[in-house]
């Protein structure tokens, strides 16, 4: 296996310290997960030596724009054991569906060890705070910046501070817990596993981290299939490897290549265990040497009329019929299901999966071959660039293509699917396509079209929060020997090579994500993009690096 380090960013302090034991708000779901709009809760934690009855206290909530507060008096009085938590969730009987046993009552040690009441509360996404107040004295104060990744909360890193930081517990909150994020003497978590495809064989990629007290000189990653019937859910040892010596604080990557012949589901572990159990553990689906079965063939995400129907074709390359089943399409922005029933794809043939099937057979009269519409459709993006992503049923991503804009005039974005230009993207070679049929494509943009490189966006700020972190460049022009794709900084230094005298222009775009040929990040700035069409044309265009 590999190993590298990788720095520990610090979240700075959100409010000043408070050494005496208290009534304290300690984790809050403010963004819930998906579409959800009923799972806001908070949660209380009894840090005092004796119980507490809580109708000595009043619970506020606040925003730029809203406010309210409530009390547990009369019926609703409730009493906090020393130590004990409380979770304060808006509509309780949804919170017993999402983390309870479904059963419509929550029951202390069957659906969780501690309890829950509902209360009327609202919680901003856009930044707010909560706070509980006895005898108009304020015994806690839980403020948030923002709203957070989806479905993940915000948790106090200690009990005698204010500072909070997001929870990197693998289920995304700690509700009745020790916070993810609170430090205890030894501590290494496996924080999460990227499985990816290279020639046959299964690349995992572990992201281990020492989030305790103490150094760790000697633990172990081990990977197990999983046994359903073991209590442990430990069965078969797959491999066992040394995570080496980790410094309080530190995260440590490990790479290992496996050979899985089909999916497998894998449990990780870190052994010894050590003060926090819950997580380090981690399990997953390992793609196998066959994966994927099916790929992304074609699709045309810019229709003209008499053609209102976006479409994406697939193509079942395994040696067994595939039911898609589960199977989800997406963009950038989103995923749909495809279908929640069966729905199986032969060997070597395609499934056209369409937003309006009518219209579809409208167009394409003629078209006899396999065809669905899911529920609903991740729009595509015609002038700006964008993802098409095939997910299959154990959110493994099966395949994905990034296009820089439409090709219009109904010309599809078509995958080569002969030598010498198998798993190559252009554009088709004839109007509407070949839905449902082998592709025919045209492999180099030609004719009177100028030279010009498409930078979508413009401005990109690659600070790793998932908003305008990298660039796509779609190169096209004219028919040429060669090409050359380049960008230089404002002193005309070369930073960046993508082509150089390159034979052959695809039509799929590169994506720069603000770093140099040696992966350095680069600083704020103007860049210009520099490509030529050898003895044809030149063409510059700039790009602004932010912060």
């Amino acid at each position: 296996m590999k190993h590298c380090l990788i720095a520990l960013l610090l979240i700075s302090a959100l409010g000043a310290v408070d050494a005496r034991a208290r009534l304290v708000i300690n984790e809050a779901m403010v963004n819930e997960p998906g579409t959800e709009t009923s799972l806001e809760w908070f949660e209380i934690y009894n840090d005092l030596s004796g119980s507490v009855n809580l109708d000595l206290y009043v619970f506020w909530w606040y925003s730029t724009t809203d406010s309210g507060s409530f009390a547990f008096t009369g019926t609703n009085a409730v009493t906090l054991q020393s130590h004990e938590y409380l979770v304060v969730c808006r509509n309780a009987d949804r919170y017993e569906e999402h983390y309870g046993d479904s059963s419509g009552v929550w029951e202390t040690g069957v659906d969780g060890d501690y309890r829950i009441a509902e209360a009327p509360i609202r919680m901003s996404n856009t930044g707010g705070r909560t706070a509980v107040f006895r005898v108009n004295v304020r015994e806690s104060l839980f403020e948030w910046p923002s709203a957070g990744p989806d479905g993940v909360s915000w948790e106090r890193t200690s009990l005698i501070n204010d500072e909070i930081a997001v929870c990197i517990d693998p289920s995304g909150s700690t509700p009745g817990r020790t916070n993810s994020v609170t430090t205890v003497p030894v501590d290494l978590a496996i924080l999460n596993v990227a499985p990816t495809i290279f020639d046959g064989a299964t690349d995992l990629a572990f992201r281990i981290k020492n989030t305790g007290e103490t150094s760790i000189a000697d633990a172990t990653l081990s990977l197990y299939h999983i046994d359903s019937t073991a209590q442990n859910l430990l069965g078969e040892l797959i491999a066992s490897e040394s995570v080496g010596s980790l410094d309080t604080g530190y995260t440590v990557i490990l790479i290992g290549r496996y050979f899985f012949p089909e999916r497998h589901q894998v449990l990780a572990a870190v052994l010894p265990d050590d003060d926090r159990l819950e997580n380090n553990r981690f399990d997953f689906v390992a793609p196998g040497g066959d994966f994927p079965p099916v790929i992304l063939n074609e699709f045309l995400p810019d229709p003209e009329m008499p053609l209102t129907s976006e479409w994406v074709e697939v193509k079942n390359i395994s040696g067994d019929s595939i039911n898609l089943q589960g199977w989800s399409l997406g963009d950038s922005l989103s995923l749909v299901l495809i279908s929640d029933e069966p729905l199986w794809l032969p060997v070597d043939s395609y499934y056209v999966l369409v937003q309006d099937s009518s219209d579809f057979r409208f167009f394409y009269q003629t078209y006899a071959g396999l065809l669905h519409q899911p529920v609903g459709w991740p729009a595509l993006n015609n002038v700006t660039a964008d993802l098409v992503r095939l997910v299959d049923d154990f959110s493994l991503e099966a395949d994905r293509y990034r296009y820089g804009r439409g090709k219009e005039s109904n010309y599809t974005w078509s995958r080569g699917e002969t030598p010498p230009y198998e798993d190559t993207w252009d554009r088709a070679d004839s109007v509407g396509g070949s839905p449902g049929r082998r592709n025919v494509v045209s492999f180099r943009i030609t004719g009177s079209e100028g030279l010009e490189v498409i930078a979508t966006p413009r401005i990109i700020s690659p600070d790793g929060d998932g908003i305008d972190d990298e660039t796509s460049l779609l190169m096209v022009g004219p028919e040429a020997d060669s090409y050359t794709l380049k960008i230089f900084d404002r002193a005309g230094r070369p930073v960046r090579t993508f082509l150089e005298n390159d034979v052959r222009l695809s039509g799929e775009p590169f994506v720069w994500d603000g770093r140099n040929d040696s992966g350095e990040r680069l600083p704020v700035g103007i860049y210009v993009i520099f490509c030529e069409a050898a003895g044809v044309e030149t063409f510059k265009t700039t790009v602004v690096i932010a912060r």
